[in-house]
């Protein structure tokens, strides 16, 4: 189904989604209904070229397709195609750079899950919970591969190896992160480093990828970078946030799931600079979860403390700060509908709520 027209020419990306004019007065949220189709065809034909990665007849590739089958927001597809779109580049080739973005993506949360022992992953059952944790781990190993072999062979040289330092910097941020689990006092530089390998340079190559594939104006590509890194930085610091405040049914998964799993991400600590009595809650928490007892109890009077600090509107407004930044580098590329796009995922992402 494409988009439909909200007044005739122009369209809201997300309808569903407030928009804040405090965030950038200046920048619109309404882009051209026309750009909107071409993104959405161009997103079905991703989508299509990643089913032909993952033919029926391979059982090793099953945990992918359950994954991918869960849908998505596919954030990183859709600033893939619209960096494509601003830096002029060809349908084929920006199909295969946003399919291998979505590929290595969806891999890192088969891997994640089997790591983390979550159980639900965009409110459906995760790969590793249906088809048990061996054969996820390899379905993961086999669907990064395909993306590889696909920048390989639809891209440039520097390109792919660009991916694959992202992956070896996305696996690095996963070990850190499971070595300092479970693990107080808070150091922020430690969170910064795992959203940094994790999430905000997979989000830079989406932008950047383009650009240099594009090769025509090679001086757009570092602003390119420095734009997706940021805008992933703040993503994944929303999506912490989110796990704060948000429910199962808002965000896909149980909400506390970060403080279950033994993660200390940038959000729980701020709650712990504003109010250090927090540690003795995570703490008895964490030991609850080791003795094999309930943790509800606890975990509900954390969330009331969470809402008692009064933190949120706070660290949203911080967030809609670090966007502000970050469109002031996406301002530095040539001026066109689709770079006044990505300006509007890049608000839709601090101001959702799931």
């Amino acid at each position: 189904m494409k988009p439909e027209t909200e007044s005739g020419n122009t369209v809201t990306l997300a309808t569903n989604m407030a928009s804040n004019p405090d965030i950038a007065p200046d920048a619109p949220h309404e882009i051209p209904v026309e750009l909107l189709e071409r993104l959405h065809d161009w997103t079905q034909n991703v989508l299509a070229l990643i089913t032909a990665r993952l033919p029926p007849e391979s059982e090793t590739l099953e945990p992918a397709r359950h994954t991918l089958a869960s849908g998505g927001k596919h954030i990183r597809v859709r600033l893939t195609l619209l960096s494509a779109m601003a830096a002029g580049l060809d349908q084929n080739t920006a199909s295969s750079l946003a399919a291998a973005a979505e590929m290595v993506h969806t891999a890192t949360l088969i891997h994640d899950d089997v790591i983390d022992g979550g159980d639900e992953r965009r409110g459906q059952i995760a790969a590793h919970v249906v088809h048990g944790n061996k054969h996820a781990i390899l379905g993961g190993d086999l669907l990064l591969i395909q993306a590889l072999r696909l920048v390989h062979t639809d891209t440039s040289s520097a390109v792919a190896t660009e991916l694959m330092d992202i992956i070896s910097d996305m696996v690095e941020a996963e070990y850190l992160q499971m070595k300092t689990q479970y693990t107080l006092p808070f150091q922020a530089e430690t969170a910064q480093t795992i959203n940094q390998g994790k999430t905000a340079r997979l989000f830079g190559w989406c932008m950047s990828a383009p650009w240099m594939m594009a090769g025509e104006s090679p001086e757009f590509v570092p602003a390119a970078r420095a734009f997706g890194e940021q805008m992933g930085a703040v993503f994944q610091q929303m999506d912490d946030l989110l796990d704060l405040v948000g429910t199962s049914q808002e965000i896909g998964k149980p909400g506390l799931q970060d403080l279950r799993e033994g993660k200390i991400t940038s959000a729980l600590g701020a709650l712990l600079d504003k109010d250090p009595s927090g540690l003795a809650r995570i703490e008895h928490i964490w030991k609850l979860g080791e003795s094999g007892a309930s943790q509800e109890r606890e975990l509900e009077a954390f969330r009331a403390w969470v809402a008692e600090l009064d933190l949120i509107g706070e660290l949203r407004e911080h967030l809609q700060t670090d966007t502000l930044a970050s469109l002031a580098l996406l301002d530095t590329l040539p001026a066109s509908d689709a770079r006044n796009a990505i300006g509007s995922i890049t608000r839709e992402l601090v101001e959702r709520s799931r």
